[in-house]
């Protein structure tokens, strides 16, 4: 009766190990699941080889079963140490090495299945039928009887050794899963413990009874939570660390409570607190993590989020938040952070090209046109007096005739640089087209204007532009006009041109004001 009610318990053990593996390869996507699919069919295999032992009826039958017991116990170990190697972030061995910690489970198992020519691991063994368990019981043990046993334990222990280190390094949140795993690892080799000292422990008609099978079914179970309440492995969607550092963008992936997961070599090298930052630690304790990423929600998506960091050079960056999802909610995020830094130094290259005269730096007929226009609608509601200045340089041909276009350029520019320092610094200066300026003058009077336009005319003919060593003089010709009633903007150019030439008409280096 004892013995059925095993046998249906190692069949159940048998199935509840096929279906856990089909639950893993069903629903686990990551990478990291396959050594772990490798430990669980080495455990299927000895869970039926127990089942094959317990219910056979002969010595021939219950070795049968053995044999097939060893295959699993042997490679169960080394598959589960690899598995948790990889699984917590450990640099995986090379194939060599792994080959290596192979091949003695591979001699274990050799010498059992030819047990009975070198009695390596039994040197006489026979079928028990009378007692309550069949088991094929060992009457005398070979030299190497212990090896499978010590080496199986040893391959947990130093699994067990990592996972506790991880659950002291990684964040609280990531505990779970690694309790899961070591309960799932403590379980065989406390059994296994049991059986090599069952002489001494157990009552004798208990004496050889390997209860490691049942504490794998118990592992089933821990691994079967693991799986399903933890997403044993899709909560760290990791690709490989090589492709990831191939990319130029900075990753960072966070699980869904704004913990750390990982990240790749570009992120590190923006954020350098990375290095070294636990796993599952808050994301928000990281020095230098921008405000602007202060505040994510998992139930959301998030494009364009900028900020800049301070260094050598100040930074701009941009940032976008992507959820990944399993099963209707979210696992974790994917956080892209893109320098774009010479793309803002371009976009305002270019908005100075559009605004600015590329010559001499100040504004250009077409935004002065712009501004101005906003400015005078402005006045007018607010009931303000404005005026425009606009003024030529006096015989600018004969400069550049003379020294050449390089010198009437840098003349072009020195009075440019001039006029900027001595208008308000609310006060419209552009250049108008050729030699010819304009200065819209908001909220001023005529004689504002006036004043102002004499300064630069005293201005310009007191200081001479250097050129290669040459002092080049210049003077120019200003014409003011002044609002009356609701002149437009054009009307108030046309009648500063018209002011300007009389200037020139009557002798330049001169202010003419438009009646």
């Amino acid at each position: 009766m004892v013995n059925t009610i095993l046998t249906i318990t190692l069949l159940v053990g048998v199935f509840a190990s096929l279906f856990l593996i089909a639950v893993t390869v069903q629903r686990c996507r990551s990478e990291k699941k396959n050594y772990f699919i490798y430990a669980l069919i080495a455990m299927l295999f000895y869970v039926f080889g127990n089942y094959l032992e317990a219910s056979s009826d002969s010595t021939g039958g219950a070795f049968v079963g053995v044999k097939v017991m060893y295959v699993g116990g042997c490679l169960m170990s080394p598959f589960f140490l690899f598995f948790v190697l990889d699984y917590c972030e450990v640099k995986m061995p090379r194939l060599a090495v792994r080959l290596l910690i192979l091949l003695i489970p591979a001699l274990n198992l050799f010498m059992l299945w030819t047990t009975d020519d070198t009695g390596l691991i039994y040197k006489s063994f026979r079928y028990s039928g009378e007692t309550p368990i069949h088991t094929l019981q060992v009457l005398e043990q070979g030299p190497a009887y212990y090896s499978v046993y010590g080496y199986s334990i040893l391959c947990i222990l130093v699994s067990c050794g990592i996972l506790l280190h991880r659950m002291f390094k990684w964040g609280k949140h990531y505990r779970g899963p690694l309790v899961f795993l070591i309960l799932s690892a403590a379980a065989p080799v406390l059994a296994n413990a049991i059986f090599i000292v069952n002489t001494y422990l157990l009552p004798s008609h208990l004496s050889g009874v390997n209860f490691t099978p049942f504490a794998l079914i118990v592992t089933n179970i821990f691994v079967y939570i693991g799986v399903l309440r933890y997403d044993l492995f899709d909560f760290t969607p990791r690709a490989s660390t090589a492709t990831l550092d191939m990319i130029r963008d900075g990753l960072i992936f966070l699980d869904s409570h704004m913990n750390y997961i990982a990240s790749n070599n570009v992120a590190r090298q923006l954020f350098p607190g990375l290095n070294g930052f636990a796993k599952g630690a808050p994301i928000r304790q990281l020095p230098q993590w921008p405000e602007a990423l202060a505040h994510l929600d998992a139930d959301r998506k998030y494009e364009d989020i900028r900020f800049a960091l301070e260094g050598g050079d100040k930074r701009i960056f941009n940032a976008w938040v992507n959820a990944v999802e399993t099963n209707k909610r979210t696992l974790s995020l994917v956080v892209l952070i893109q320098d774009i830094t010479k793309n803002e130094a371009l976009l305002k290259q270019l908005e100075t090209a559009a605004y600015n005269d590329g010559l001499t730096e100040i504004y250009n007929h077409k935004h002065f046109m712009e501004l101005a226009t906003i400015q005078l609608e402005r006045a007018k509601r607010a009931q303000h007096p404005c005026c425009i200045i606009m003024f030529d340089l006096d015989f600018f041909k004969k400069i550049n005739d003379t020294y050449g276009h390089q010198a009437g350029d840098d003349v072009l520019r020195s009075v440019a640089q001039f006029v900027k320092r001595t208008v308000r610094i609310y006060d419209i200066f552009a250049r108008y087209g050729g030699e010819e300026f304009v200065i819209f003058m908001s909220d001023a009077k005529r004689k504002d204007a006036v004043l102002l336009a004499e300064r630069i005319r005293v201005g310009i003919e007191e200081n001479a532009c250097d050129y290669e060593g040459t002092e080049i003089r210049i003077t120019t010709s200003l014409g003011v006009s002044a609002t009356a009633g609701e002149l437009s903007l054009d009307e108030l150019l046309k009648k500063a041109d018209e002011a300007l030439y009389t200037a020139k008409n009557t002798g330049r280096n001169k202010v003419c004001v438009a009646p």
